[in-house]
């Protein structure tokens, strides 16, 4: 990942805040961020109404930029339902077999809360290609009692189903392999509510926030902006635990994503 820093500049605007909020609300359509879902079905879910609208300007960040879809992820972030600010630790993609021709989908941001390097004093050393073999190095990561969160951003259009089917197919098994049983199965089917019936464009973001101890928090969102409400909250220790098994785990569906955080752990350790 390379770093650099963006900024945003108003320039010649007088009389205030007001004419600027005007300017803006003239140039942009300010959307709801949460669509409704039927928790009758899914009674562990929490649907999360937005009171009112809100605009959010960020002046300048810094970022780093995934290099095979040239997709920049923010440093630093504070995920949609949590109160955490969070640490970039590395980036990827994933790449489909779309008839015999493996294309990119989308790009990957891993966070955690920085606390977790305490706990890697152990690896302190060691090489790239060490730390990217070190199973145990990874579990600990993905199971550090500590915030964490994936940020995915679509670099083509996909089809909710269609992204949903992949994802579905990489975390069921390990919820079996888990003996998550009937709970595991529920928590999985409401995951996938938030997908089904919906398209996603390309770059759009889609947020995968695990707030301590096993709640997840999902939220979508159609451009850059971060949303400021979520679209599912789940509960469920087997549903986190399979997901970021899916991205850290040895039999990661994008293992450029470890390339990249071995690469950063190696620098920050």
């Amino acid at each position: 990942m390379s770093s650099s820093l963006q900024s945003v500049s108003i320039q010649g605007l007088t009389g205030g805040v007001q004419p600027l909020l005007g300017l803006l609300s003239s140039r942009f359509q300010v959307q709801p961020c949460y669509r409704p879902i039927n928790t009758s079905v899914h009674p562990h879910l929490s649907a999360y109404q937005v009171p009112s609208k809100q605009l959010v300007i960020t002046c300048s960040e810094k970022v780093k930029v995934e290099r095979t879809t040239n997709v920049s992820f923010p440093t630093s972030l504070e995920a949609p339902g949590g109160s955490t600010m969070l640490s970039l630790i590395g980036s990827g993609y994933r790449e489909k077999s779309i008839a015999f021709i493996k294309v990119k989908v989308y790009a990957i941001g891993v966070y955690m809360d920085a606390r977790v390097f305490a706990s890697l004093e152990n690896w302190k050393g060691k090489s790239q290609e060490e730390l990217y073999k070190d199973a145990a190095l990874f579990k600990m990561i993905a199971e550090a009692p500590v915030d964490k969160a994936i940020k995915i951003v679509l670099v083509r259009d996909v089809d909710g189903a269609t992204f949903w089917s992949a994802l579905d197919e990489a975390v069921s098994p390990r919820l079996e392999a888990a003996n998550a049983g009937a709970a595991g199965k529920e928590a999985l089917d409401a995951f996938g509510e938030v997908f089904k019936g919906r398209s996603l464009k390309n770059g759009t973001s889609i947020y995968l926030n695990w707030v301590q101890p096993f709640r997840l928090e999902v939220a979508v969102s159609g451009d850059s902006m971060i949303p400021k409400c979520v679209e599912a909250s789940i509960v469920s220790s087997d549903l986190v635990s399979a997901l970021f098994d899916v991205y850290l785990g040895e039999n990661s569906v994008s293992p450029s994503t470890r390339t990249s955080i071995a690469s950063e752990l190696k620098l920050s350790l």
